[in-house]
């Protein structure tokens, strides 16, 4: 595994550890928990877990195809993980499961953290009910089609109860922005 490439490797192993016996698990649940992972811990640390770079599409945002793709098959190539295709109500269902053991020794407390936390809250959620929440994200919903989705644009909402102390911190990041 190259090693640019062995962290984001091992997150994916490890999601799918975590919800491979899970009714949804498939690609729509992989892209939506890489997804949430990395935008929650970028939100609260500054930086996400993985080095992806997410896209709009139409099932939601997904890591660019072509970062993914390479690395799911290099991953396969290796004989780190297999994919499976089985029909699951009626559609098809792509699963990539593992073929061996995630090493979580590559991610700090803090990123186990938020990995734990967004594998518990995805494991009992269909894919269409997890896809159809993406469509929320602001971020999503202003993106064009294969257009990036910037990991700060995970900070928009929608909430209109702006503080005074909102719009003080706002003028403070602005005028920090001028110099």
């Amino acid at each position: 595994m190259k090693s640019e490439n062995y962290k984001t490797a091992n997150l994916i192993l490890y999601i799918a550890e975590k919800l491979q016996k899970s009714t949804s698990y498939g690609s729509v649940i992989l892209n939506k928990a890489l997804y949430y992972i990395d935008n929650l811990h970028y939100l609260k640390y500054g930086k996400p877990v993985s080095n992806f770079i997410y896209v709009k599409q139409d099932m939601g945002p997904i890591p660019k195809p072509q970062l993914f793709m390479s690395l799911r098959q290099e991953m396969i190539e290796e004989n780190w993980a297999s994919l499976i295709e089985q029909d699951t109500f009626g559609r098809p269902q792509i699963k990539l499961l593992p073929k061996i053991a995630s090493d979580i020794h590559c991610f700090s407390s803090e990123e186990k953290e938020t990995i734990n936390k967004i594998c518990h809250e995805l494991k009992n959620e269909s894919a269409t009910k997890i896809s159809e929440y993406s469509h929320t994200e602001l971020g999503w919903i202003f993106a064009k089609q294969n257009e990036e989705i910037p990991f700060y644009a995970f900070l928009l909402t929608n909430d209109t109860n702006i503080t005074e102390d909102d719009y003080l911190w706002a003028e403070t990041i602005a005028s920090g922005l001028k110099n």
